[in-house]
């Protein structure tokens, strides 16, 4: 397939969701910042609506910019009125989601939409504060994140984890990390690890690593 080819495809979606949205009389914009493994900065700008011909909720990617400047709340601002007004959405937005961050803050006060904080982000900030406030739990957190880290690092004690896992009769499930951002993925790393911690236990007194252990009151 050419470039060519995919700039006709690129054009033909986006005159369809421009008609598409210029039926729909507001939307609202979901906006978030995000970085990819080369540690290059994206803003992504989703709009989501009613389609007035059969009364179904759209969400469609009106664009990803690559942004190159400081992500301060007004470099923000003006990335998000460029785009909407390119889509002939900026008059239409009823109100705009973000997380809680300051530079969102500024960014939407700027562009003088109703500002709604995202439910998930808000969500995940009231958990990880309140394992925060638990000294023991918090304890807990670092030590198996440490634990989960080691065995996605290192290839041996990965491997051996699977053999173990067979031996006891284990489910060969892998362990998971939590991500910062997703309350739930720290739910997941427990739950995994609740799962695994005779295997997890087992292989790391065999790999001579006991000082990553928990102990069994603790588990």
């Amino acid at each position: 397939m050419t470039r060519n080819h995919l700039l006709k495809i690129y054009e033909m979606c986006k005159s369809k969701v421009a008609e598409s949205l210029s039926n729909a009389t507001f939307c609202a914009i979901t906006t978030n910042l995000c970085k990819s493994r080369s540690t290059q900065s994206f803003l992504s700008v989703t709009a989501h609506y009613i389609n007035t011909e059969n009364f179904t909720s759209k969400s469609c990617v009106l664009e990803t910019v690559h942004l190159t400047t400081n992500h301060t709340g007004e470099n923000i601002a003006l990335e998000l009125q460029r785009v909407t007004k390119e889509w002939n959405t900026h008059d239409k937005v009823a109100f705009a989601v973000t997380d809680s961050a300051s530079n969102m803050n500024v960014a939407i006060r700027m562009t003088k939409w109703n500002h709604l904080p995202c439910l998930a982000h808000t969500l995940n900030l009231i958990v990880q504060g309140a394992i925060a406030s638990d000294v023991n739990l918090s304890g807990l957190q670092t030590q198996c994140r440490t634990i989960v880290a080691y065995f996605h690092r290192c290839v041996k004690a990965s491997d051996r984890l699977v053999n173990i896992q067979k031996q006891l009769n284990i489910p060969q499930n892998k362990l998971i990390q939590e991500v910062e951002t997703r309350w739930n993925s720290t739910f997941y790393m427990f739950q995994k690890y609740i799962e695994q911690h005779n295997a997890i236990i087992t292989t790391l007194c065999l790999l001579d690593r006991k000082d990553l252990c928990l102990n069994n009151t603790v588990a």
